[in-house]
């Protein structure tokens, strides 16, 4: 059904006869896969143990790009808050850490590599696991006590 609904749409949008209003809703759809694309979570594959994992038993990154639209910056300053309010004992103890990592850096690149981060976005990292929280940071980028509460769920988990 949806497959029959996309035909239409394309068959519809090739069979404007004006060409502005075609040109102007090819660029919307390629626009709109484009940021899905650049948006779009890693996979969620095991990590094994690494000689880059910082010394925190539980670490938050953020992985992001140069150029950020304000739901990124919303993304990473509510999470950095949220782990800096549920555990300020544990980061100071070191047993919990967020790190904000910028993929445009050369200097992160092994990092990102290792973890296999190829694009922006939130994981939890602990005891050789990973687990993305991209989709529940986008989500909530603009609600911080939801965002909160996703992260909580996780790293106690993980602690």
């Amino acid at each position: 059904m949806l497959k029959r609904m996309f035909v239409r749409r394309v068959t519809y949008i090739l069979s404007v006869k004006n060409k502005r209003m075609r040109s102007i809703t090819i660029f919307s759809l390629f626009c709109l896969v484009f940021v899905g694309a650049a948006c779009h979570s890693q996979s969620t594959k095991p990590v094994a143990p690494l000689s880059t994992t910082p010394t925190a038993k539980v670490a938050v990154y953020y992985f992001h790009f140069k150029q950020r639209c304000s739901t990124c910056w919303a993304v990473e300053n509510n999470a950095k808050d949220a782990v800096m309010s549920l555990y300020p004992k544990e980061v100071k103890k070191g047993m919990v850490s967020f790190e904000s990592v910028n993929l445009d850096d050369p200097a992160s690149q092994s990092l990102a590599k290792s973890l296999g981060i190829e694009g922006q976005c939130l994981v939890v990292i602990a005891q050789g696991k990973k687990v993305d929280l991209t989709g529940q940071g986008f989500l909530y980028a603009n609600h911080p006590e939801k965002m909160k509460d996703e992260l909580k769920k996780v790293v106690d988990s993980l602690l």
